[in-house]
């Protein structure tokens, strides 16, 4: 009964992130054989043999093509491949330390406009969903903000993003909008320092939360995420850059990273940044809304957070839960999460 469950968790986890995901949009065996090929030249080895590796770490490990890449998961051997977060097994701790939260209590996370009312008081940002709102409310709302950013209500991967303008609000867009399951939030203001590196997109800073038994949060492994090339997001699947940061300090500890290509960025593209030691503005005032906010929902004991640096502080984005993969570093960061889930 308990496999049955499990493995029904697993298939509603896995239809969610296609259907909402944009999983249909987007051919992922043509990007992942493209992926490959280009990783296998950069590193002058065999397509057969890289892919050969990538399948064992599916197969034994859970690891998606995407993660495997990031991870540079084909320099290690495969005692140092088991310490690793893969997407099995964020799903996995998902499914065991997240399992007393009601369906509601998920949705807060699952659901974009859910989470900005029940996060309010961190989000600090003004919201509509059109499908539940009249022609004038959102009228007004657009004209009210000159821009807004317009995001799938259930999705992931920063897929199917755009910024509206009330200057390009058509009677047609607008029909739209009425039949779409689509968020509209007012545009966030980043500090300048953050914007620096890529104007675009806001960039953000992905941090864990875990509760262990005694209701204790631990933050782990943070890390910048970043735009480039004039793209509205900054996620890694829509060729932004990762960039691995210090958790006592918020300053990068890492060079940049890239899907697919198997090279590191010391500089940040289309600037003059050096990344390493780059400092994040107001890391510590981040970390402790990250602390609160993981106490609003404490059922949930493993989440990924998305937070914007603002003008004036921290601004939190979203939260993940079933696929809160991340990118590990040289060190793999499985074991230290389930110690601190065990205490």
């Amino acid at each position: 009964m308990k496999n049955e469950h499990y493995i029904s968790h697993l298939f509603k986890s896995y239809k969610n992130f296609k259907h909402k995901s944009g999983f249909k949009k987007r051919n992922y065996f043509k990007e992942r054989k493209i992926a490959f090929k280009k990783v296998s030249k950069n590193l002058n080895v065999s397509y057969c043999s890289l892919f050969f590796d990538y399948l064992c770490c599916l197969l034994f490990l859970g690891e998606n093509w995407q993660f495997y890449l990031l991870n540079e998961m084909y320099k290690y051997k495969f005692s140092e491949k088991r310490k690793r977060l893969t997407v099995l097994r964020a799903f996995n701790l998902d499914y065991k330390y997240n399992k007393y939260a009601t369906d509601e209590e998920r949705e807060r996370l699952n659901n974009k406009s859910n989470f900005d009312k029940s996060y309010q008081s961190f989000t600090k940002r003004e919201f509509i969903l059109p499908k539940e709102s009249k022609k004038d409310e959102i009228i007004n709302f657009i004209k009210k903000h000159q821009k807004v950013f317009c995001k799938p209500n259930r999705g992931t991967e920063g897929n199917s993003c755009e910024i509206l303008s009330f200057e390009d609000l058509t009677d047609e867009k607008l029909e739209s909008l009425l039949r779409s399951n689509y968020l509209l939030e007012e545009v966030i203001e980043q500090h300048e320092i953050v914007a620096k590196l890529h104007p675009n997109s806001i960039n953000t800073v992905r941090i864990f939360s875990i509760i262990d038994k005694s209701g204790n949060v631990h933050l782990m492994h943070p890390c910048l995420r970043a735009g480039i090339d004039g793209n509205i997001v900054d996620n890694v699947f829509q060729g932004g850059i990762l960039y691995l940061v210090d958790l006592e300090t918020g300053k990068v500890t890492s060079d940049g990273i890239k899907l697919g290509e198997a090279k590191k960025y010391e500089i940040h593209p289309g600037t003059d940044i050096k990344m390493k030691d780059f400092q994040i503005p107001y890391f510590k005032e981040i970390c402790d809304m990250i602390v609160k906010a993981a106490l609003v929902t404490k059922s949930l004991r493993f989440v990924g957070w998305d937070v914007a640096v603002g003008k004036n502080g921290p601004i939190l984005l979203e939260g993940n839960i079933a696929y809160a993969a991340t990118v590990n570093g040289d060190h793999g960061i499985y074991k230290e999460m389930k110690q601190y889930l065990r205490k």
